[in-house]
Parts: C-alpha cells; structure tokens; sequence
C-alpha cells in the first residue's frame, strides 16, 4: 500500500507540475507547449507551420499531436503526460517479466526488490525530467518495447506497427530496421516499410496535401537531417551547445577546441574542457574532406556500427529469445550513441537495457559468476543519478560514456549466449 500510495502520489505531483507550465504565451521552457501550438495551428488553419520550435520532427508526428490539440493546453498537457506516465508502467510490467526471466530464481524478497526497483531508481530522474519538458521520450520507449514484446509473440502487423510509430514520431529507432533485416525477419521487415509509407506519405498527403509534404519533408531534411548531423553538429556553431546536450558530436567538440556550453568556472568565464584546440580544417582521405573531429566521429561510429553488426548477425532462428533481448537493447544504445541530439531525458530509452544488464548482475552475485561488463554498467548509471546535478560532469558526456559502458554490457551479454544452428550444435 505504501508503494501504491508514492506511486499515485508522485503521478499527481508530476502531471500536475505539466499542466501548471504549459502555457500558449510560450512563457515557460515546456516542450509540450510547441507541439499543442502546432496542432492547433494545423486544427484552425489547415497548414503546418514550424515557428513553434518543433523541427526536429517529420510531419507524421505533427499529426500524432493533433488530437491533444482538441483541448485546452491544460488539459492536454495532463492528458499527455498521464499517456506517457502509463506508457511507462507498461514497460516497467513487460520489461519486468523479462528481467525475471534473465535473472531465475531470487530466493530473497530484497533481490526481487532490486531486480524491479533498481532500473526504475537508475532512470527515474530522466522520467521526471521528459514529463515536466512534455517530451516523447517516453512514448518512444513504450512503444520500442511493445514492438519487442510483440516480435516475441511472434505478431509480425502489431510489432510492424509499434516501431513504424517509433520511427515515424522520432527518427533515431530507424536502426532497428537493419536489425530485422540481419535477423531474416523478412515478413516483419516488409510489413514495417509498408507501414512506415503509409504514416510518412500517404497520410501527410492526404492531411496536408502534396505539395505542403513535399516542403515540410524538405525542410526536415534540410534542418534535422542534413543540417544536424551528427559530422556537421561537431564542426558548427548551432543552438544546440548546451551542456545538456551530451551526443557524441558535442562532446566530442567539446574535448577538441575551446566551446562554450553554457557553464562558467569560478571567475565567470566559459568553462572549457578541451584536451586540444583542433581546427576544422579539411584532410582529404580519398574523395572524401572532413575536419580531424569529424575523422574521430566517423572511426568511432564505423566501429560501434560493425561491432553490432557483427553481434547481431545471426538469424532469430538460431538464437535464444534472451539475445534477442540484448540486441535489440544493443541497437536501442547505438542510436543513442550515433543521434546527434541527445537531451538528458532521452535516456529514458535506456531502461529496457538496464533492467536486463541489472538482472544479469542478480544472476552473477546469486551464482557468484563474473559479470565485470554487467557491473560496471550498473554501478556507472547509480553513479550517473547524482551526475545530473553538476553542468561539469554533464558538459564532459559523463551519461555519454555510461551509455557507451552499457553497450558494451549488453554485446558481451549477447556474445554470451551462443548461437545455435538447426541442429542444435553451437554455431
């Protein structure tokens, strides 16, 4: 009863704190209020347009806002983030059922505890902080995993479904197309790129009329795609600076040349936590010019891309549903770790992964096996909680480096359980 009464009790307090910042003057710093002023933009006029801040956006999630914009920006803030709200107690339930199954039998109530309670402990600053922002970090995350939840089930049109949304609202779950493809789910695969022609042609078409999705996708692939790539973000001077923004091309910028992310030191100035002062003059590598910074990124994502290939290039029918599980928390991390934009309640995404890697730990302490992957991954996201308090360790990508901790965690879990082939010999 006393965990019902928190639970209902941090509910009305945080969708309480949302509706109380949303507001249609734009005077408070809440997302929410750019996509209700959107829809109702879109519900009065007929027309799109981006003055609000929502860019980074196709217009298939403009229209996934529409229906909040029926009601006064109050109460749909509220509806909003209780949507949200619930779609995280749904996660928590199937994610849960999952860690049961990784981590066996605990034969103490407190490891139970802990097998539940430890990853909600681990994301519920980043919880807190999408739902006072009015963010969509959390229906991304419900969504991925009502996508696997059904890939489990073996229903291929509800899995299609779910992560056609995910990727149509946000685009950085594309990654877990190729992921179906190495997987030779092919039925799945097509169903998933029929669905995602429909969200993202024909219903801007027929919303919005041809020649205005034809813009506004232009214009997504002229600012977000093009203009905020993750090679482009380490080389230019954008909005996107802040310290609060912990992607691998701003932190990366940050250790190459001096670059102000809004925190000052003790005499007032910039803080600046460069290791060199690189300049983004091009080097030419066959056809190919780029800044030594974008050099660094690329080497570094081809690695992180090959190194998942190669972990998840078996064929579903040849491994266990527990790899399935970490390669798909696997993939989840690399667009993490690849997104040129990465706010700090985008880590919400990174529940699903903890919940099994912390399982995994439960397991290794029961059966006093080695995790070390499994508990470095732990103990730096318990270290990542209080983290979020200093603009210092945020500026140098300290979330960063524990989601890159927890990708490792979570390949060594896969690489761990080996495949199978039809015969029942290990691959």
């Amino acid at each position: 009863m006393v965990l019902v009464a928190c639970v209902l009790v941090y509910a009305a307090g945080i969708l309480s704190v949302g509706a109380y910042r949303a507001r249609e003057d734009q005077s408070s710093t809440s997302d929410f209020d750019d996509f209700y002023l959107t829809a109702r933009r879109f519900l009065d006029t007929g027309d799109v347009v981006r003055d609000y801040g929502v860019h980074n956006y196709p217009p298939f999630a403009i229209l996934f806002f529409v229906p909040f914009g029926l009601v006064p920006i109050k109460v749909a803030s509220a509806l909003f983030n209780g949507l949200a709200l619930a779609g995280f107690v749904l996660s928590v339930r199937l994610v849960d059922r999952w860690a049961a199954e990784e981590a066996g039998p605990l034969p103490r109530k407190a490891d139970e505890i802990a097998r539940a309670a430890g990853p909600i402990g681990m994301v519920l600053a980043y919880v807190t902080g999408c739902l006072i922002m009015g963010q969509m970090a959390l229906f991304t995350l419900a969504m991925l995993v009502l996508g696997l939840h059904y890939i489990e089930k073996r229903r291929d049109v509800p899995a299609a479904f779910w992560l056609a949304v995910a990727i149509s609202t946000k685009v950085y779950p594309v990654l877990l197309l190729p992921w179906l493809v190495l997987k030779r789910k092919w039925r799945l695969s097509a169903v998933a790129a029929g669905m995602l022609v429909v969200m993202n042609v024909l219903l801007p078409i027929l919303a919005m009329g041809p020649t205005r999705a034809g813009q506004l996708y232009r214009g997504f692939y002229r600012d977000s795609i093009r203009g905020q790539s993750a090679l482009r973000l380490a080389v230019i001077e954008s909005n996107k600076m802040s310290h609060t923004n912990q992607s691998s091309a701003l932190v990366a910028r940050r250790y190459t040349r001096p670059t102000d992310s809004g925190v000052d030191g003790a005499d007032g100035r910039p803080r600046m936590i460069n290791l060199v002062d690189w300049d983004d003059t091009p080097i030419g590598i066959g056809p190919l010019r780029l800044a030594r910074v974008q050099w660094l990124l690329a080497a570094a994502f081809a690695a992180l891309v090959g190194a998942t290939g190669w972990v998840c290039r078996h064929p579903a029918r040849s491994v266990s549903m527990s790899r399935m599980r970490y390669e798909y928390a696997t993939v989840i991390l690399l667009s993490l770790l690849l997104t040129p934009i990465s706010w700090s309640f985008y880590y919400c995404l990174c529940y699903l992964p903890l919940a099994l890697i912390n399982a995994r730990v439960l397991a290794a302490w029961r059966g006093r096996r080695r995790a070390a992957f499994a508990w470095a991954a732990v103990a730096a996201w318990w270290l990542a909680v209080p983290a979020m308090a200093s603009p210092t360790l945020r500026m140098c990508g300290f979330h960063l480096m524990a989601t890159f901790i927890l990708f490792v965690a979570t390949c060594a879990a896969a690489r761990g359980d080996a495949p199978r082939a039809a015969s029942g010999k290990i691959i």
